[in-house]
């Protein structure tokens, strides 16, 4: 989601969630689930104090400061992903059908949005808190794909979330599997009218270089969680 939006569900939509203040919109999809990409934003706290174990609100996870945050919500969860020192946190806080009512009903052009959504979801208490530091697959891993062909990570069980480079001596695309999201680079080129999200037109390129990217649908989805 960070340079394109690559996503091929309705519930993952690219909106602005900020942190604390809160410079969010909403949108319903056909799902009924909600997704926010949250843009960087100056606060108090810097991710190399936080303190994760003092960490008790959704309120709280918001506060922290952070790039590339993503909100995820339905009916039944909020999903609210921060990068900490480096690693993916995930607090996950429990929904009630009049809450997620009290979301969807926010004006985003309204000049208090942000307020009204800190009062509607900050005061949650976290449900689950998943710190992925010690998760994260290492470079050594990932380099060990180098060689591979697209088909191949298709083979092994990666799914492939489209393109965000092309046209070019090399070709760049999102890769999930399990709950992380990868960015790598093909070595190959693809025409620049190609199907972004066509897994034929990359099948046989071999992959030059792999890097960890976010959380994936897997993890980041409230219809995930069971």
């Amino acid at each position: 989601m960070r340079k394109q939006t690559m996503a091929r569900v309705a519930w993952a939509l690219t909106l602005g969630l900020a942190a604390m203040p809160l410079a969010a919109c909403s949108g319903q999809g056909t799902s009924g689930d909600q997704s926010a990409e949250v843009p960087e934003d100056a606060t108090d706290q810097g991710t190399a104090e936080v303190d994760i174990s003092s960490l008790k609100t959704l309120g709280d996870v918001m506060g922290i400061e952070s790039e590339n945050n993503v909100a995820t919500w339905n009916e039944q969860r909020y999903i609210y992903v921060v990068d900490v020192n480096g690693a993916p946190l995930r607090a996950v806080a429990e929904l009630t059908p009049e809450l997620y009512s009290q979301i969807e009903a926010l004006d985003f052009l309204d000049e208090h949005h942000d307020e009204k959504l800190k009062e509607i979801i900050g005061g949650l208490e976290l449900a689950s808190l998943d710190d992925y530091s010690d998760r994260l697959p290492s470079q050594e891993e990932m380099d060990a794909l180098v060689g591979k062909t697209a088909q191949e990570l298709l083979d092994d069980g990666y799914i492939f979330f489209g393109l965000t480079y092309y046209g070019g001596e090399e070709t760049v695309g999102q890769f999930d599997k399990d709950d992380f999201r990868y960015e790598i680079t093909l070595d190959g080129t693809v025409p620049e009218d190609v199907d972004t999200y066509d897994e034929t037109a990359i099948a046989d390129l071999p992959v030059a270089s792999v890097s960890f990217s976010e959380l994936s649908e897997a993890a980041t989805n409230p219809e995930n969680l069971g």
